[in-house]
């Protein structure tokens, strides 16, 4: 069985840095422009190499993120991007951009891609068309269950999966709400997070209805595993370097602890430390189907820190504290009320002396201006020594080196070395010379060479093929080491690829029509209408949310997401949820038989304008837009939540609750080109 994959963020280098150095196999990180976290510290294109040159010595793979819709403009200079990184060593770019694709493959065949889960993945029939296509991997929706998972590892085509962080409220890459209410897209990787805001509902109670607990699948790794998952991703790349490095290694621990045969249980330490470096609470509700109740989290939508005690009075400018944690200088803190958070610069004890920290059950003062009532809940929401201890790194891994020598006489000095499926030979210029006093033997030769301590490599084996009465020079074997572990390393450290050739084939397709597309259309269908010089065709829609793959039999289809890309139909159109947004985008779908093309809702008339597409291209002009996709319905009274006077409907659809504009959504053209209605039935 091949070792599971522990993939970790890297929103920066220290963050990079601490990922490596607590045991991820793999790292994602995004560069300057394109990445779904454009507000991540990211990296530039000398950092990018150096981080691809750091992770690659170390013996970790590198993803980079591409993963945000592009216009005409940003997909011309997305291909800049695909070239460096290419050039860089980078092992895999993750996308989501359909024009992006199609470009890679045209381009870089031997470029390994990653279906990103913007591309919301999220049935057998969404990870069959990535594997069709050429994908090395999958990212499903966080939304998946346990049950599905299962059934896409059988596949043909590798499985990552989310394990820890946040959560989207709606399934990725089908949320519109930041772009509708913010104006910041998160198909650009600018979500302002407008779901962690405050809505009213139908009692006009004001509470963050759509803000998530975090998720935590560390209990769920055994099952995981055995589902035959290829990669447990880590959320984060917004995180502190400390955040990464503690949440890696914890997983590091439970996934070595499962191949070792050991159990793994979180205690009470380890829940602590998770919980102070950040948490909104935990839930592994997707993945075992356990509903909304154990989703959402209406009370706060931000980190919750650990419990840390109970104001019992205040005189002047101080502030009692009775501890129900320990505490030391430089903590955060935050009254939960309050909601006022700081740093503690200075801790008092009774007697007002300052002091460095006290234990669970004492009682300390802090210097505060503010009003406080006694009881009033106070949480601690950083810890400055386990910071600091997180930032002590440390060499994680080591790799077993096999050496290998030649020394004969009146022949020069060879050397092979041998590390995870890497040789290198190199060769002394010098020729081994007869001994005149002490002849080395084996062992000095090996004593020569084994000085690895300043490399990720240690020892393991060694032989010396070798004349007898024989000499070399000690400085003539330290310096082939040195030139042969420098080839080592170039070798290492740069690309290592293969080729993932795009494999669209009818007759793999054909299972598609069979188990698919079984039913009838019925009445409570969705349906656009297309609107054209000749007149107006009504499509039947597929559910944007379709988790067992139920593609009814209808002549005219509309095609709302990846797993209905290739499902047969006499008339197709692709519909504006397939997040087409350029040109390349465009004629990729047409290619696989599209007979018209909706474009992205988020695109502007300009942007239409700059594109490639000879007049012939159709765009959502009437009807409200879904602003969000829902696997569980909020746990609100009435049938919608509002914000700044704007009310949004929610509604129950096949397989989803939707979230729906406050208004019809549409952009105005200049005559002549075609447009699509939305309408609820036919």
């Amino acid at each position: 069985m091949k070792r599971i994959e522990l993939l970790a963020p890297a929103g920066n280098f220290d963050a990079l840095k601490a990922a490596v150095c607590n045991g991820a196999d793999a790292v994602y990180l995004g560069g300057k422009n394109f990445g779904a976290r454009a507000f991540a510290g990211n990296f530039d294109h000398e950092e990018l190499a150096e981080a691809v040159k750091y992770a690659h010595y170390n013996g970790v793979k590198v993803y980079m993120t591409l993963n945000t819709l592009l216009n005409e403009y940003e997909l011309e200079n997305a291909k800049k991007e695909v070239q460096y990184a290419y050039e860089t060593g980078v092992d895999a770019l993750l996308v989501q951009d359909l024009g992006l694709y199609s470009y890679v493959k045209e381009n870089y065949p031997d470029f390994p891609l990653h279906a990103s889960t913007q591309m919301h993945i999220h049935n057998s029939a969404g990870v069959e068309t990535a594997r069709l296509l050429g994908f090395e991997r999958a990212v499903v929706a966080r939304e998946t269950s346990l049950d599905l998972i299962r059934q896409f590892c059988k596949q043909g085509i590798e499985i990552e999966v989310f394990v820890h962080g946040a959560l989207c409220v709606s399934y990725s890459g089908q949320c519109l709400l930041s772009s509708s209410l913010n104006k910041r897209s998160g198909n650009k990787g600018m979500c302002a997070q407008t779901c962690r805001t405050q809505f009213t509902d139908g009692s006009n109670d004001k509470r963050y209805y759509l803000s998530t607990h975090d998720l935590n699948a560390i209990n769920a790794l055994p099952e995981l595993i055995e589902a035959g998952v290829s990669c447990l991703k880590i959320e984060g790349r917004m995180k502190k370097a400390a955040y990464v490095a503690y949440i890696t290694r914890l997983y590091r621990q439970a996934i070595d602890a499962y191949y070792e045969g050991r159990e793994f249980r979180v205690d009470e330490e380890m829940l602590k430390n998770m919980m102070v470096l950040f948490n909104r609470g935990f839930t592994d509700a997707y993945l075992y189907d356990r509903g909304a109740s154990s989703l959402y989290d209406s009370s706060q939508p931000n980190h919750r820190g650990i419990p840390l005690g109970k104001v019992t009075g205040k005189k002047k400018n101080f502030v009692y504290i009775k501890l129900e944690e320990d505490l030391a200088q430089f903590d955060g803190i935050r009254f939960v009320n309050q909601k006022d958070g700081f740093i503690v610069n200075k801790l008092y004890d009774l007697n007002r002396k300052l002091i460095n920290g006290a234990r669970k059950g004492e009682t300390v003062l802090l210097e505060y201006k503010g009003y406080l009532q006694n009881g009033e809940k106070c949480v601690k929401t950083t810890d400055y020594k386990l910071e600091k201890e997180l930032a002590d790194l440390k060499q994680f891994k080591r790799f077993p080196l096999n050496i290998r020598c030649s020394l004969h006489k009146d022949e020069k000095v060879t050397m092979t070395l041998e590390t995870a499926g890497y040789k290198v030979s190199a060769t002394a210029p010098q020729r081994v010379e007869e001994s005149k006093r002490a002849p080395m033997n084996e062992e000095s030769v090996r004593k020569a060479i084994d000085h690895l301590r300043d490399t990720p490599y240690y020892l393991q084996d060694f032989a010396c093929d070798m004349d007898e009465n024989i000499f070399v020079p000690v400085s003539v074997l330290k310096e082939l080491r040195r030139r042969a572990l420098t080839q080592l390393d170039e070798l290492r450290c740069g690309p290592h690829r293969k080729s993932y050739p795009v494999q669209i084939r009818k007759e793999e397709t054909a299972y598609l029509c069979k188990e698919l597309c079984e039913t009838d259309a019925k009445g409570n269908e969705e349906y656009c209408t297309l609107s054209e010089n000749e007149g107006t065709a009504d499509y039947l829609l597929y559910p944007v949310v379709n988790p067992y793959s139920e593609y009814t039999s209808f002549e005219n289809v509309a095609v709302s997401e990846l797993g209905g890309l290739l499902v047969p139909a006499k008339h197709k159109i692709a519909y504006y949820t397939l997040n087409c947004a350029n040109s390349t985008a465009y004629r990729f779908l047409r290619s696989l038989g599209f007979e018209a093309v909706i474009l992205s809702s988020e695109l502007g008339p300009l942007e239409i304008s700059n594109m490639s597409l000879n007049g012939e291209f159709h765009y959502f002009r009437s009807g409200r837009r879904d602003l969000m996709n829902l696997k569980y319905r909020p746990c609100i009274e009435g049938d919608s939540i509002a914000q700044s006077g704007e009310v949004f409907p929610v509604v129950k659809r096949k397989n989803r609750y939707v979230l729906l504009e406050n208004k019809e959504h549409g952009i105005e053209l200049d005559e002549g080109y075609a447009f699509v209605r939305k309408t609820e039935s036919i």
